[in-house]
């Protein structure tokens, strides 16, 4: 389909339910006749880096509250995900995660920018999170605010296909103690620790987390030799007057290791960061810093160790009653230095210093009273690719008080990172690696690799269907064109830009308040990827992984009940259909958790993943080495304090 039709097609799809709906209601008496905006009414910042409700944001957002996250059990910020339309998760094994946002998934996914209280968390190295040591404790995150579509007019280069931003609570939004332990079959023991105190003004919290993880299993049963041991600390401060604004500052600092075929791989890292945000006559003034260290070791493949800093100036300023403009200023540097041989995976240079600088504007115009258009750009300048220009257009209507109708067009790009430019294959002398390589060094990036670029249309609706009952419908038509090739140059190929293609589809998010106590969600994603070669390129193979590592369908259901005043269940079925390129049939899973609560301060949880079968594989082409996730099953009690 032509890529001018389509968009039309969404939005006049998006133009025909939301004409469907009926009238204003009365003021609702319970729970279960909210109208959309009360059912929406949570307020987000992600797509306009100002507060506004979730039921007025022009864009393809799903939220996951705090509620959600604790009934849910999750044990990670991963594994909460998998229940998100367009979102993709994937097990590798007993510490990695493959996430991605409508498609392109892999154990290196590069196009979804993620971020924690403001702070970027993705690695420069290939443009992508390493989840095995991206973990908080969920009882304190606030919210997940989910954008899937182009974030690149605020957050830059690498939003391509979506933005997961994790807010966690102010210290003064979480007074007292917190501990909680458990233990089980695959999730062997977990502690989390939290302790709040007021300082002055304002209030510190500090926090501990552990875990230890068993082995996953290989595709006959036995065990995969990949168990994980991670620990974390971390502190934040919060205070709301202080020099005539607020203050909101943080440190981290994790060690892990994880078992593997050549010996353990370590990773370790600390962090800081801080934000003083002041309001001025029109809106409010920031300024925002971060820095982060690691590194990370895998016995005789890789070594890195990096440095990354962060300076961002915002400002918000309100230009009548309703227009809404915001921009801002960064830079960002990072420097690597990486192990050459006898290291499988090297890297040239083995030391590399990049800065980008960035500025953007967005302005949010009220055509009339139910009409708001959106104007944006992010300009960047990096010292890879250059100059970088990232529009969007984004218009909404409120059609009806119970219809909101929006559409979008958006540029995004994803700019080379080190594994695209710099990396090699070191096989070492006398005779190589025996049936792979001989003794040398090959490489396979391209210093002249350009940025991956995507023009995105998008359309959507959020309806008020009956009492307590919502809908979310977001459709989606992307042009992608310098997608990464590999081409084929013995021994293991070389990098360039011959890849493009289309992905187009759509996501439906249901949500209905039965009762005060009981809650279903349901959604449903279509994801179509066409990804092919150009007529330069003879890389056959790249664009079948492409398009088979994402599945069609996915269709997720949950219930949030709480059946007794102390007690609560939840439960959350999914289906994916099968992804070819990985080797894997379509299949249904089942978590459940139920938990008793039989005083203020103390609950007691059983949870369970993955019950429908002993053991399945969520991705890894290779049947015969891959990893297998388990039927797993753990008790957790929390207990708070004052």
């Amino acid at each position: 389909m032509p890529p001018v039709v389509f968009p039309r097609a969404l939005l006049a799809l998006a133009l025909t339910l939301a004409s469907g709906t009926s009238g204003a209601s009365a003021t609702p008496a319970d729970l279960t006749e909210l109208s959309l905006s009360d059912l929406m009414s949570i307020d987000i910042t992600s797509v306009s880096k100002h507060l506004e409700p979730l039921s007025d944001a022009a864009a393809a957002v799903y939220v996951l509250t705090n509620e959600q996250l604790v009934a849910s059990g999750a044990s990670n910020i991963a594994e909460a995900l998998r229940g998100v339309p367009g979102v993709q998760v994937a097990r590798v094994d007993a510490r990695a995660y493959a996430v991605s946002v409508r498609g392109f998934n892999s154990n290196a996914s590069d196009k979804l920018e993620v971020r924690l209280d403001g702070r970027s968390v993705y690695t420069p190295l290939f443009s992508g999170v390493f989840w095995d040591v991206f973990e908080t404790d969920l009882a304190d995150v606030e919210r997940i605010e989910i954008i899937r579509g182009p974030g690149a007019t605020l957050y830059g280069a690498n939003a391509v296909n979506g933005v997961i931003n994790i807010i966690t609570k102010s210290a003064q939004a979480s007074p007292g103690g917190r501990l909680r332990v458990g233990a089980g079959n695959e999730e062997r023991a977990m502690v989390a620790v939290r302790q709040s105190f007021k300082l002055g003004s304002g209030a510190l919290r500090a926090n501990a987390l552990g875990h230890w993880r068993d082995d996953t299993a290989k595709a006959n049963g036995s065990d995969m030799q990949d168990g994980a041991r991670f620990s974390q600390a971390g502190l934040r401060g919060d205070w709301q007057q202080l020099a005539g604004g607020s203050l909101s500052t943080g440190a981290n600092a994790y060690d892990a290791r994880f078992q593997g075929p050549a010996g353990n791989t370590s990773a370790s890292g600390q962090s800081v960061q801080g934000r003083w945000a002041r309001p001025t006559a029109a809106g409010e003034r920031s300024l925002q810093f971060a820095y982060e260290h690691y590194e990370r070791n895998i016995p005789t493949i890789y070594n890195e160790q990096r440095n990354t800093a962060n300076l961002d100036f915002e400002e918000q300023r309100s230009l009548g009653t309703l227009n809404q403009l915001v921009y801002g200023l960064g830079l960002h540097y990072t420097q690597d230095k990486t192990a050459g041989p006898p290291l499988a995976v090297i890297f040239t240079p083995a030391s590399r210093t990049l800065n980008t600088y960035s500025a953007f504007v967005q302005d949010q115009l009220p055509l009339t009273t139910a009409l708001t258009l959106t104007l944006g750009s992010k300009f960047e300048h990096n010292d890879v690719t250059g100059f970088e220009a990232q529009p969007s257009i984004r218009l909404g209507w409120r059609a009806r008080p119970e219809a909101f109708v929006w559409g979008s067009v958006a540029r995004a790009v994803r700019t080379p990172n080190r594994l695209d430019q710099d990396v090699a294959i070191f096989c070492p002398p006398p005779n190589g690696f025996p049936g792979a390589c001989g003794p040398g060094s090959f490489r396979i990036g391209n210093p002249q690799l350009k940025s991956e670029t995507v023009i995105a249309y998008e359309a959507g609706t959020r309806l008020a269907l009956a009492k307590g009952l919502s809908a979310d419908l977001a459709l989606f038509h992307n042009d992608y064109q310098k997608l990464k090739s590999t081409e084929p140059m013995p021994p293991f190929g070389a990098y360039a830009n011959r890849l493009e293609g289309v992905g187009e589809g759509g996501e439906l998010a249901l949500s209905w308040q039965a009762s005060e106590r009981l809650r279903f969600q349901g959604s449903y994603s279509l994801l179509s990827l066409r990804i092919h070669h150009n007529a330069e390129s003879r890389d056959t193979t790249t664009p079948a992984t492409i398009n088979g590592s994402s599945p069609r369908h996915q269709l997720d259901a949950s219930l949030n009940w709480r059946f007794a005043p102390n007690w609560q269940f939840y439960g959350d079925a999914r289906y994916l259909s099968r992804q070819p390129a990985q080797h894997i049939t379509d299949r249904a899973d089942l978590s459940l958790r139920i938990g008793y609560t039989p005083t203020a301060n103390l609950t007691i949880a059983l949870s369970g993943e993955n019950l429908l079968q002993d053991q399945h594989a969520e991705f890894g082409a290779n049947v015969n080495t891959r990893s297998e996730v388990q039927r797993s099953g753990w008790l957790t009690l929390t207990r708070t304090w004052p």
